[in-house]
């Protein structure tokens, strides 16, 4: 009997789901994740954007900022979302410049986890 390895949480930060190419490619990588290896979930710092259709049925949605909010407002309550999130085994994939990588760097310096800045 072979012992069941427990699911690697991949954590995708994206700004919002605006219509860029970024986003799209973003959930494109999330939908074609092995899911018997990986389980992704989608952290947007603002709820926004026009591919929420496009989000996989199975990815779990996390969002820090309603639309309108400010994130140099709101800094400490986006810090504090994504904190409670991440745990120490979770990778965390900065999809997009500046805040996203910024923040995926923090998540590896707040818990330890695994980051990674994805330059499109």
């Amino acid at each position: 009997m072979t012992e069941q390895v427990p699911l690697q949480r991949v954590i995708f930060i994206l700004p919002d789901l605006s219509g860029g190419g970024a986003e799209r490619v973003t959930l494109n990588v999330m939908r074609n994740l092995n899911r018997s290896q990986f389980q992704p979930v989608l952290f947007l710092m603002k709820r926004e954007g026009v591919y929420w259709n496009e989000v996989p049925l199975d990815v779990e949605v996390i969002v820090a900022l309603e639309a309108g909010e400010r994130v140099r407002r709101h800094p400490l309550k986006l810090i504090r979302r994504l904190y409670s999130l991440i745990l120490r085994d979770d990778i965390v994939v900065g999809a997009l410049e500046y805040d996203a990588i910024c923040l995926a760097a923090l998540s590896r310096k707040l818990r330890g986890c695994q980051a990674i800045g994805w330059f499109h």
